[in-house]
């Protein structure tokens, strides 16, 4: 028999208050997600690492948003190993790489 694991046997619904009740657990998750998702619910709360990096200058951000290149393209390609796990698009680099001329 396998062990269970990742499941949540307790969970701290107040303050100071943990619960260990399945239904009392099941409702405080919903409640929870109903609120973070609701469409007239609170603002997100900000990230605690805001403002932690610094910033991009014009000249780096404008390289970040611009079309490549043919040829930076076709170097990224071939740089990679052909037998690597396939990509977002479902083809291991082998496939694109013999496509090119």
């Amino acid at each position: 028999m396998r062990k269970r694991r990742k499941a949540i046997s307790r969970l701290k619904v107040s303050s100071d208050e943990w619960c260990d009740n399945e239904s009392q657990l099941r409702s405080a998750a919903t409640d929870y997600f109903k609120v973070l998702f609701a469409l007239n619910g609170p603002p997100p709360a900000p990230y605690p690492i805001s403002g932690c990096f610094p910033a991009l200058d014009a000249d780096v951000s404008g390289s970040l948003t611009r079309i490549p290149l043919d040829v930076e393209i076709k170097d990224a390609l071939f740089s990679m190993a052909p037998h690597k796990a396939p990509g977002a698009w479902g083809f291991a680099p082998l496939c694109p790489a013999s496509c090119c001329n």
